[in-house]
């Protein structure tokens, strides 16, 4: 017994700056979701349907326009960071610091352009109001990119305490102002939006001050270069998959009221806390799943995919089993109707999940085009789909397209991964 307890504390003592480190990317996660929870109630009393299907809406175009503002240059510094060594992450972090500080704001403007043709040219019975909701929506996504930076350094140098504190700030923030927007000024869907954008303005300019010195550094083009071919079969592959996570709203839009795409918005919305759980889950355990396949150690980092599988796996049952009771909580008891879309997008946090476990054996092995190929086909399944559900089933055919659609991607990024790895 000695000796099993003497292996044991020696076991806790080797493990413990990693059990720490998993408890603080959890509570980064937790309690934001916590707070938002608590204030669900307080939101759904001070907003309509209406105003729900309208941030809906237009949060809907966030996957297909956040991967082409962003263009996955956190990704590629993530990437890369463990292959080099600290003078040329150096070099490498103010290339990416830089490209973000241009770059997405010249794409933001092309986007609002594409957002307006297409509601005027193809949209042209649409309900939705066009500004200032879309310029707000879109601005977040190109004040983000340095913020994301920031929080990937934390997690690549396993600084989970430093990642807890900027992330707790930038809910606490958030909060602040959605409360202000939202209860004490009642702007409605207008102010769950600018709640949104706050706190974006507020960590990009913290951000920017906290590195501005590497804005004297040479900027890299070699790495520049390297990181655009990298990202673009990315960039494409992400944008396609606004056709299984976005894609469904703006199909309803023409065909339901607007109450009812607040319902379904609803129920999603509450669904997608469950997303918390399945970042915090990815943010805990994709660092040492690219060390594992990093150091050629592939059995371990199987372990940690089958890991986030079954933990995911159990959240979402216990949420299926007393969703009616926490929509009412949730909404005042305003939105109980949207109780059976929630159970059924519930679902989706582990199809997701699967998908998002697979990736990053394709991008140590720097196989992109993979998940490019893997995209495209995964997006003409996901548009046939939703096509056939909607069509037939109407709001509970899109809810259920919400969970099939991820199980596309994973089908195709398996098949093409073991091609390109017999090739």
């Amino acid at each position: 017994m000695r000796n099993w307890g003497s292996f044991i504390y020696s076991r806790f003592k080797n493990y413990k700056k990693s059990l720490t480190n998993v408890g603080y990317y959890f509570l980064a996660s937790f309690i934001p979701m916590v707070i938002n929870l608590l204030l669900s109630p307080v939101y759904s009393l001070n907003l309509s349907a209406e105003d729900f299907a309208i941030v809906g809406y237009y949060t809907s175009f966030n996957g297909f326009l956040s991967p082409l503002i962003i263009f996955y240059m956190n990704q590629y510094y993530m990437r890369e960071y463990y292959f080099r060594n600290e003078k040329e992450r150096t070099r490498l972090r103010a290339m990416v610091f830089k490209a973000l500080l241009v770059y997405p704001f010249i794409i933001m403007s092309v986007c609002l352009l594409g957002i307006y043709l297409y509601m005027i040219l193809f949209n042209t019975d649409t309900k939705m109001p066009f500004m200032p909701y879309a310029l707000i929506s879109v601005l977040p996504m190109a004040l983000a990119g340095i913020y994301r930076l920031e929080l990937i350094d934390c997690k690549v140098q396993r600084r989970a305490n430093d990642y807890f504190k900027i992330s707790l700030c930038n809910t606490l923030i958030l909060v602040f102002f959605s409360v202000l927007f939202i209860v004490v000024i009642k702007w409605g869907a207008l102010g769950k939006m600018l709640g949104a954008l706050m706190p974006a303005v507020v960590m990009f300019v913290w951000s920017f001050l906290r590195h501005k010195e590497l804005l004297n550094q040479e900027f890299d083009w070699v790495a520049f270069k390297s990181a655009i071919v990298f990202c673009l079969p990315l960039v494409i592959a992400a944008m396609m998959e606004f056709f299984s996570t976005g894609y469904d709203k703006v199909f309803l839009e023409r065909y339901v009221q607007l109450d009812q795409l607040g319902l379904y918005t609803i129920g999603l919305t509450i669904a997608g806390y469950l997303n918390v759980f399945s970042n915090a889950i990815g943010e805990t355990f994709n660092p040492d799943i690219y060390e594992s396949i990093a150091n050629n150690n592939n059995k371990r980092a199987l372990s940690f995919v089958f890991a986030q599988m079954a933990i995911m796996a159990v959240i979402v049952i216990l949420f299926i089993l007393s969703a009616r009771f926490a929509i009412y909580l949730l909404t005042a008891g305003r939105y109980v109707d949207s109780t059976p879309y929630a159970r059924i997008a519930s679902l989706a946090a582990i199809t997701t999940l699967t998908y998002s476990a697979i990736t990053p054996f394709i991008l140590s092995a720097k196989k992109t085009k993979v998940i490019l190929y893997t995209k495209i086909l995964g997006s003409i399944a996901c548009i046939v789909t939703y096509s056939v559900l909607i069509s037939n089933f109407g709001l509970y055919g899109a809810a259920w397209g919400v969970v099939i659609c991820p199980l596309f991607f994973s089908l195709f990024a398996i098949v093409f991964y073991v091609i390109s790895k017999k090739k």
